[in-house]
C-alpha cells in the first residue's frame, strides 16, 4: 500500500563546555517561527480533564515504549545534573490510559516555548486504546527529583498518515502542547528542529547524540550516548550505533559537536531499535526518523492546529553559512514523502 503525504509550508564528552554555547543559541532562537497555515494534515487529541498549572514533584515508576537495544558495549552515561541546558529541555513523559493507570513512559524534547517533540507511538497506538489519554510532562526529571515541577499536556498531535497506516514508522512522530509557557520559563529554553542537507548529516564530525529516559536504568533517570557520525543517512531515516533502551522512544537526535554551527540542532527522532530491512552492519543499528522538509511541514501543521509555536531552521542547498551563524528560518514549500 502506498501512503503518500502532501505537505505545505561514545559518551557525552564536551557537553559541559558546549552547554553554554547551546544555551546562547536557545536564547537567540527564542523568537520561534510562527507556523503558516491553515493545515488539516493531522489529528489532535484534547485532554479536557488535564489539570492547569504546575504540579509539585511526584515519584512514579518508569514504563516501557521500545525494546532495549545495546550495540556491543553499553556506552551510555548518566547525566548527573539534569537542570543545566540543554538537558533541562529534555522531558520524561508519563503516559496514562482513560482509567489514569500509567501504561508506559517516553522521552520528549522542548522545541518551542509550549511544544515538545516525541514519537508518534508514544501518543497513539493501534487498537482499542488509540490515543494516550493523559500525559504528564516532567522536564529534567532525575529519579524522584523533579526540579522544575511538571504539567499535564492539554493537546497532542500525530499525522493522519500514522493513524491511517496503523502505525507505519515512516510517519512515527508527534507533538505535545502544554497549556502555557511556565515550564520553559523555568527550564531556560528549548532546542531547534533542523532540516539539514545530506552532506552535512554525513560529516564524520557530526557527533549525533541521544539523551533520554531508559527504563533499564534506575527509574526515571536521564542517560545519553553519542557517536562520531551516523552509520547511514537515508532519505527518511537515520541509522546509528547509539545505545538506547525502552523509554527512550521520542528522544531527539541532535548534534553534540560544539565546534560546528549545527551544534544542538535536532535532526531526527529516535523511534526504534534495529534498522528494519537494512543489511550488513546497519542491520544492527538503532534507527530514527530523519527530519526533512515534509516532516517539518507536518510539525508546523500540528502547531497550527494546536496553537503552539515551533523553533526551526532550514539549511540552504549551499550549506550552513560560515562563521557559526544560524541558518535562516524559511517557509516550507509544498513537498511529499513517499
Amino acid at each position: 500500500m502506498d501512503y503518500r503525504r502532501q505537505r505545505g509550508a561514545g559518551a557525552l564528552a564536551g557537553v559541559v563546555v558546549a552547554t553554554l554555547v547551546l544555551a546562547a543559541m536557545a536564547v537567540g532562537g527564542g523568537a520561534a517561527a510562527a507556523a503558516p497555515g491553515p493545515f488539516t494534515t493531522g489529528t489532535v487529541f484534547h485532554d479536557r480533564s488535564a489539570p492547569v498549572g504546575l504540579l509539585p514533584p511526584v515519584t512514579s515508576p518508569a514504563g516501557a515504549a521500545t525494546e532495549r537495544s545495546i550495540i556491543g558495549t553499553d556506552d551510555r552515561t548518566q547525566v548527573s545534573d539534569t537542570t543545566g541546558f540543554p538537558f533541562s529541555a529534555i522531558a520524561y513523559l508519563e503516559l496514562y490510559d482513560a482509567s489514569n493507570t500509567q501504561i508506559g513512559s517516553c522521552t520528549a524534547t522542548f522545541v518551542g516555548p509550549d511544544v515538545l517533540l516525541t514519537a508518534g507511538h508514544c501518543l497513539w497506538q493501534a487498537g482499542a486504546e488509540g490515543f494516550t489519554k493523559h500525559i504528564r510532562v516532567v522536564p529534567a526529571k532525575d529519579g524522584a527529583l523533579e526540579p522544575f515541577g511538571s504539567e499535564y499536556a492539554t493537546d497532542w498531535w500525530v499525522p493522519d498518515d500514522y493513524i491511517n497506516s496503523g502505525g507505519n514508522d515512516l510517519f512515527d512522530w508527534g507533538e505535545i502542547r502544554l497549556p502555557d509557557t511556565a515550564l520553559t520559563l523555568l527550564t531556560g529554553g528549548w532546542m531547534q528542529v533542523a532540516v539539514l542537507q545530506t552532506a552535512t548529516l554525513e560529516e564524520r564530525r557530526f557527533t549525533p547524540a541521544i539523551v533520554g529516559y531508559p527504563a533499564d536504568e534506575p527509574p526515571a533517570t536521564m542517560w545519553g550516548d553519542s557517536v562520531p557520525a551516523f552509520d547511514s543517512v537515508e532519505a527518511h531515516y537515520l541509522d546509528y550505533a547509539i545505545d538506547t533502551a525502552a523509554g527512550q522512544s521520542g528522544s531527539a537526535i541532535w548534534s553534540l559537536n560544539p565546534a560546528e554551527p549545527y551544534f544542538g540542532f535536532v535532526v531526527g527522532i529516535h523511534t526504534s531499535g534495529g534498522s528494519p530491512g537494512a543489511v550488513g552492519a546497519a542491520a544492527a543499528d538503532n534507527r530514527g526518523t530523519r527530519i526533512d522538509e515534509a516532516l517539518l511541514g507536518d510539525l508546523l501543521s500540528g502547531c497550527d492546529q494546536m496553537g503552539c509555536t515551533l523553533a526551526y531552521v532550514v539549511e540552504p542547498a549551499t550549506g550552513i553559512p560560515a562563521g557559526g551563524s544560524m541558518p535562516v528560518r524559511v517557509a516550507v514549500a509544498g513537498v511529499s514523502r513517499d
